[in-house]
């Protein structure tokens, strides 16, 4: 069987045979050769759901995950940008993925057309995580996640304290918090500059959690 021919087997299997075949006719031949080469079916299908989920007011969709081959203990982690209509050029999400903690080490843009005519794109990226075999996966993906489609609205500040979210395993919100402190001290005359108190809580995830730990008590 050929790899599309997989894909369908899959497709059924997975939304049987009526939603199955409406799926299946969308998708045949939506992806291209270098994609296949590069995902299994089973891959393919978990895309598709991702993809099914775009429209005008949602152009954006992502996974944040640990592959499968990798073991608890590395560090190489991936994350797959779906997105509506065009291409998300490297150079916006690049600065956004480093001031996570994560350095990118290959990228991937697959087109996805579908028979209806519907483009979409898929963005794969490989990186790494220097605080990768200690995070919690599960826990990792609902965080990086929601903080990441924040940054990508602008809801969320993209700098540095963005590192806390997957090595400190704060929400949004928390990061937001030691921000203002940080912010506030520069306003009392602080000799620090925010970047050198960005860092030295990356470093120091431990305090982090205390100082949020404290703010909420």
């Amino acid at each position: 069987k050929s790899w599309n021919d997989r894909l369908a087997s899959t497709i059924r299997a997975n939304h049987g045979e009526a939603a199955g075949k409406v799926l299946e006719k969308k998708y045949n031949n939506a992806f291209s050769p270098s994609y296949s080469e590069a995902n299994l079916p089973s891959a393919a299908l978990v895309d598709i759901e991702k993809l099914e989920r775009l429209d005008e007011k949602r152009t954006l969709d992502m996974l944040f995950y640990r592959p499968q081959e990798e073991g608890p203990d590395s560090q190489a982690v991936k994350l797959k940008l779906f997105h509506r209509n065009e291409p998300i050029h490297l150079s916006a999400v690049l600065p956004m993925l480093e001031n996570f903690g994560l350095r990118v080490i290959d990228e991937s843009p697959f087109r996805i057309q579908c028979s209806e005519g519907e483009v979409n794109w898929i963005m794969d990226f490989s990186m790494l995580h220097n605080n990768g075999e200690k995070m919690d996966m599960e826990k990792a993906q609902i965080l990086f996640q929601n903080a990441f489609a924040k940054v990508w609205h602008n809801l969320l500040e993209d700098d540095p304290f963005n590192r806390l979210v997957l090595g400190a395993g704060l929400t949004g919100r928390n990061v937001t918090i030691l921000r203002a402190y940080a912010k506030y001290m520069r306003q009392t005359g602080s000799s620090f500059s925010i970047s050198y108190m960005a860092n030295t809580l990356a470093n120091y995830p431990n305090i982090a959690k205390l100082l949020i730990e404290l703010f909420s008590q």
